[in-house]
């Protein structure tokens, strides 16, 4: 195996132009023995941390290594030293001017071609940007989280492909006195009226298959068991391509308006039989005291 640790100086002929080529490439190149201790680091890996090859062979290079991830790393080494496979891990590495920046850490196996480990190689590579959009996605989605959390509306989030829920926010989960993964299964469970649940799998069915934001009417059990009326509204989000991924559903309890209207049309039934009796002289209708009477009472 090349000695990798020797200086350019100290190569002739191609050696030494293949450790002009492994010091000029734009990332960090390692090696190690059998045991994972160092016995090689690259010219971009001495000059980012600041630290001599002397001081970072064998496991001198640690020291640049954030405290936080320390003890993560040295379990990662121990881990692929053990199973003799390729690993990886995520740490951060200390900047000759002090700054931390996130590396991803990889390492692999080098054997003598009959099986035996003989050495390590890997690479370590800047993920900072990454994970710094990451971090910021993150507080993002965590932001989102809690303001649709505290909406006193009942929100969940469906995918329009498979008509799955993804998401609800927290209002459902109090509402319906059920996790997520209980409402994922709403098609085989009590959570729609089993007088409604044809329809709404039907009606789900053909907005899967047409693209049509859902929309209607349908009861749902409530946590203390009672079914109420509910309606939901689905509104679509798309993508870059404008493809609809998902629908964005409210869900809103119309139980009191629903039987509000309910008594209403029942009402307004009966005024019109009883006007239609009146007409034909059977009947009357005293507006004042809300009684029907018969002629002959009348009379």
């Amino acid at each position: 195996m090349l000695p990798l640790n020797l200086t350019v100086g100290a190569l002739t002929g191609p050696e030494s132009y293949l450790r002009a080529i492994i010091d000029s490439v734009p990332t960090q190149i390692w090696s190690g023995r059998s045991d994972g201790t160092v016995d090689f680091l690259n010219r971009r890996w001495l000059d980012y941390t600041g630290l001599s090859a002397e001081q970072a062979l064998g496991r001198g290079w640690t020291v640049a290594v954030h405290q936080d991830d320390h003890a993560r790393l040295l379990e990662c080494m121990g881990s692929i030293v053990e199973s003799g496979t390729s690993h990886e891990t995520e740490v951060r590495l200390r900047r000759v001017d002090g700054e931390y920046r996130w590396f991803l850490f990889q390492g692999h196996p080098l054997d003598d071609g009959n099986g035996t480990i003989v050495g390590w190689c890997g690479t370590n590579t800047d993920i900072d940007h990454r994970k710094r959009a990451e971090g910021l996605l993150r507080a993002s989605e965590e932001q989102f989280r809690a303001i649709v959390d505290s909406i006193p509306a009942l929100i969940a989030v469906v995918n329009a492909s498979s008509g799955e829920i993804e998401l609800v926010n927290q209002t459902v989960l109090d509402y319906f006195g059920r996790s997520l993964e209980e409402l994922q299964q709403w098609t085989s469970s009590d959570s729609v009226h089993s007088d409604d649940l044809p329809r709404v799998i039907a009606a789900w069915h053909h907005a899967l298959a047409t693209g049509e934001p859902p929309e209607w009417e349908h009861r749902l059990r409530r946590s203390d068991g009672v079914y109420r009326w509910c309606q939901l509204r689905g509104f679509p989000w798309h993508d870059s391509n404008n493809r609809v991924t998902r629908w964005y559903c409210l869900i809103t309890d119309i139980h009191d308006r629903k039987i509000a209207e309910d008594a209403l049309r029942r009402s307004e039934a009966f005024l019109l039989e009883v006007q239609r009796l009146s007409r034909t002289g059977g009947w009357r209708f005293d507006v004042g005291t809300g009684v029907v009477e018969s002629s002959a009472e009348i009379r």
